[in-house]
């Protein structure tokens, strides 16, 4: 009887992509580190109202600048903190303070 329990509390937290096109549209959040002098990974694809967070875990502050019109920034998140947002579209993304540094976040519909 345990066992059963264990097993339909674990099975009870597990979803696939596939569950998710299903129908069952639950947001979850994409973490992206900041360690290196880059972006961790740089590259990611998310769902509709699916939130994406920026941890730094480097030594020096950065951002998270759009890359086309710069009509959005996250100010300098320092190391140690984190910054977040839900994109409405994929974005495009680098650190003015680096500027080799990019990324990008495609938004699945």
């Amino acid at each position: 009887m345990v066992w059963v329990a264990a097993i339909a509390y674990f099975s009870a937290g597990c979803s696939s992509n596939s569950e998710r096109n299903a129908g069952q549209n639950i947001a979850k959040t994409d973490t992206i580190f900041i360690e290196n002098m880059q972006f961790v990974p740089s590259q990611i694809s998310i769902h509709k109202g699916d939130e994406v967070i920026w941890v730094n875990k480097g030594i020096v502050g950065h951002n998270v600048t759009d890359i086309e019109s710069q009509s959005w920034t996250s100010g300098n998140i320092e190391p140690g903190s984190s910054w977040k947002m839900k994109p409405t579209e994929s974005i495009q993304y680098f650190c003015t303070i680096h500027p080799t540094m990019k990324g990008s976040v495609t938004l699945i519909e």
